[in-house]
């Protein structure tokens, strides 16, 4: 029995312990989730249904291995010491970058549960709104290497204040995301009677969820700069 747990433990301690690694390679599985969702969407545009699944897939698949970098950050970060920042303030940034990817993976199965026609009118509107959403979340992986370096220097000033300019792009994203957003709830409201009530509920349910990627990436975004502003 102990060899089996000795391989565990070999694998566990192959990945860095370093607390801003884990946070950049958990960074990395979200934002490779959530740039799918742009081509699983227009997959799903073209009623391409069977592609637009499997793309899915790929992205069940990038939220469980960001999940499991964030289980070994939550178990191994108790051992960590000397840190800039508190295992507190570390879990918190962790927990909302992880429900970008948990909001980015609920798109997907959304969209997955029924092929609705959208119809062209609309289509332009539905990928510059994913195009916001993305913006935001890559906006948001720049604060995320500026506060690598940051923390790594002991809160350099120059730094400090290109991260907080950093989370002001984040918001800017968010807010062209939520207004794009607004534009579209409007048209799809003026297909009443054109299209079922199912298609119509359906499209609002996975644009909601789709808004709310951004608005994580905007709730990540304001705890690094409450971090770094300390």
């Amino acid at each position: 029995m102990s060899k089996p747990e000795h391989f565990r433990s070999s694998l566990a301690d192959a990945i860095p312990d370093s607390p801003y690694e884990l946070l950049m390679a958990h960074y990395g599985k979200v934002i490779a989730a959530v740039e799918l969702l742009e081509k699983m969407l227009h997959l799903y545009l073209k009623e391409d249904y069977s592609k637009a699944a499997s793309i899915s897939v790929e992205i069940s698949k990038l939220e469980h291995e960001a999940d499991e970098i964030k289980r070994h950050m939550r178990a191994t970060l108790p051992r960590m010491i000397l840190m800039p920042i508190s295992r507190q303030e570390t879990l918190d940034i962790l927990t909302s970058v992880e429900r970008i990817a948990d909001r980015a993976q609920d798109v997907a199965q959304i969209l997955d549960m029924r092929q609705t026609h959208v119809p062209d009118e609309i289509c332009p509107l539905v990928l510059r709104f994913v195009g916001h959403v993305i913006d935001s979340v890559r906006a948001l992986g720049d604060m995320m290497g500026h506060m690598n370096r940051l923390l790594r220097s002991t809160f350099a000033k120059v730094e400090t204040q290109e991260i907080i300019e950093l989370g002001q792009r984040v918001h800017e994203h968010e807010y062209k995301a939520d207004c794009v957003n607004k534009q579209l709830s409007k048209k799809i409201y003026t297909l009443e009677g054109k299209e079922s009530p199912l298609a119509i509920v359906h499209m609002m349910r996975f644009l909601d969820v789709l808004d709310s990627v951004a608005d994580n990436a905007e709730n990540a975004a304001l705890k690094i700069v409450l971090v770094v502003s300390k």
